[in-house]
């Protein structure tokens, strides 16, 4: 049985603030719920209609009664690949509602592939999705908060741990304030290595900070070749191969918040830049330095680049090239989140000394310049031109942000782009048709723009510093100068941002338009 999300409901608007109530993905026709005997398809949704789930949301599958055939159990997918699961959990008593956290790596996967809920032996009559309070990162494997018992364990899937080694870290944050927080750390699954709290002192690998709940275990070498005595017998464990195998599972009297798996900073493994201002050269690419477990980049008179964390070649420079991950998080140095990804190329906003830091530990980069924005020639290039750079079709500027072009006339269904001479850091196109007097907000090497109808006498403005359009015609409403047509930017967290900075991500809100776009 396959269930096709609605995509009405599945395609929610851009909020920029997040809200308590829960967001309904799908509900059954009867009240006692939608019967699922087996481990098929139930719930599927596309990759446009799972964008919705993000990093640090909580689905609930709410259960309504138990079926007829084993545990009951449910869990997430990506896409149509079937087993194993993204995230999986036993339903308990019924009935009752299950979670499911979202993690980064699991965002990625959905929103390429789409995801579906599957499960066992249950009724399931609502599943929806909100967001948590816990603050999740890139590092983060789990999420609750789960109030654990003896039985009722918090698990990680060994997918996670495929290249555990030596020096990484696995960490568990607990709650302080509850009044139990006993937890027995099982490496490799149920028969696994044992790390119990309780017994914390006895390892020179693992600690606990009461005050913040973080539990540390350093993956040491000793791991490798651990003897432990259990019930009086003395047993030998391989931690790195029971985590590539088994996992980890955690029970006890407990309320877990969140589980980190964090990779060694490895001196050997470096990032290398190249672009225009190194001439594109694979072989010898720019180097950044590593100081103080943060690595830098200054290129001078870049407009655009690639980073790696390999070269030599372009066929392993671009497949291992970095991107910011497009979720909603930033932190506090005004860094995002990064993904590896194949063959990205990051365009600044303009050319400059563009400073990039990369923290390896958060897994975050960042680009800063203090150059200010040069002026630039900036043309209306389209069908009424040729597509080319012409002293007709120039814009103008006083101000090197606002630039203008007078008694514009432009045909019905005659395509047209934003660009500079070269088609390089000034190119900008529309993802829909754009209407006279209607502010536009353009993306990067996007669409051609079209009109939504003739203009005659028209003035082009554009605004370089909010990459927005506007075809004022001198009739109509004109959406610049209504309150609600103010530009207004928020940082990916929702917060609202008075001066943005360059080089960093934002949201930007203009009328009843909402896009999010790379300073």
């Amino acid at each position: 049985m396959i269930k096709q999300l609605l995509a009405t409901a599945a395609i929610a608007a851009v909020s920029l603030c997040a809200t308590a109530a829960p967001t309904v993905l799908w509900t059954a026709d009867a009240p006692e719920g939608e019967a699922i005997e087996g481990w098929h398809d139930f719930l599927k949704l596309s990759a446009e209609e799972s964008a919705v789930l993000n990093a640090g949301d909580i689905v609930t599958m709410t259960i309504t009664a138990k079926g007829t055939t084993g545990w009951p159990q449910v869990g997430i997918f990506e896409g149509d690949t079937g087993w194993p699961p993204l995230a999986s959990t036993g339903a308990g008593d019924v009935p009752n509602s299950v979670t499911l956290a979202i993690t980064y790596d699991m965002a990625e996967k959905i929103h390429q592939n789409g995801a579906t809920f599957k499960g066992e032996s249950v009724y399931v009559s609502e599943i929806s999705y909100e967001k948590s309070a816990i603050e999740v990162g890139p590092y983060t494997v789990w999420f609750g908060p789960k109030q654990c018992a003896w039985g009722d364990a918090v698990s990680v899937s060994n997918e996670v741990f495929a290249d555990v080694k030596v020096g990484d870290k696995l960490q568990v944050q607990y709650d302080t304030a509850a009044p139990e927080h006993t937890l027995q750390i099982i490496l490799g699954g149920w028969s696994g290595l044992n790390l119990a709290t309780y017994e914390a002192g006895n390892y020179d690998f693992m600690t606990i900070d009461e005050e913040t709940g973080w539990i540390t275990i350093e993956l040491v070498e000793a791991l490798a070749n651990f003897d432990l005595t259990v019930d009086g017998d003395v047993k030998n464990y391989d931690a790195f191969k029971l985590l590539k195998e088994g996992g980890v599972v955690m029970q006890g009297p407990c309320i877990v918040n969140q589980v980190l798996f964090v990779p060694a900073s490895d001196a050997s493994v470096n990032y290398y830049a190249v672009g225009g201002f190194q001439g594109w050269n694979v072989e010898e690419p720019a180097q950044f330095t590593l100081a103080d477990g943060v690595y830098t980049l200054v290129a001078e008179k870049a407009s655009t680049m690639k980073i790696s964390t390999l070269y030599g070649n372009w066929e392993d420079f671009n497949s291992a090239t970095i991107a910011p991950s497009m979720t909603d998080q930033i932190f506090d140095d005004g860094s995002v989140p990064f993904v590896v990804t194949p063959d990205y190329e990051f365009v600044m906003d303009y050319e400059a000394t563009w400073t990039v830091t990369i923290n390896p530990d958060q897994q975050s980069i960042k680009f800063s310049t203090n150059d200010p924005r040069p002026q630039v020639d900036i043309y209306v290039r389209g069908g009424m031109n040729g597509w080319e750079a012409v002293d007709e079709w120039k814009l103008t500027s006083t101000d090197g942000n606002i630039y203008k072009l007078a008694n514009v006339s432009i045909a019905e269904g005659v395509e047209f782009k934003i660009a500079d001479s070269s088609w390089g850091t000034i190119n900008y196109g529309a993802s829909e048709a754009v209407a006279p007097n209607v502010p536009a907000i353009l993306v990067y090497n996007g669409n051609n723009i079209k009109l939504t109808e003739a203009v005659e006498n028209a003035e082009v403005e554009f605004d370089l510093s909010t990459k927005t359009l506007t075809v004022n015609t001198g009739t109509g409403i004109n959406a610049i100068n209504s309150d609600n047509a103010t530009t207004v930017f928020y940082n990916l967290q929702g917060v609202k941002v008075a001066n943005p900075t360059e080089g960093n991500i934002y949201i930007i809100k203009k009328g009843n338009k909402v896009s999010k776009i790379a300073f």
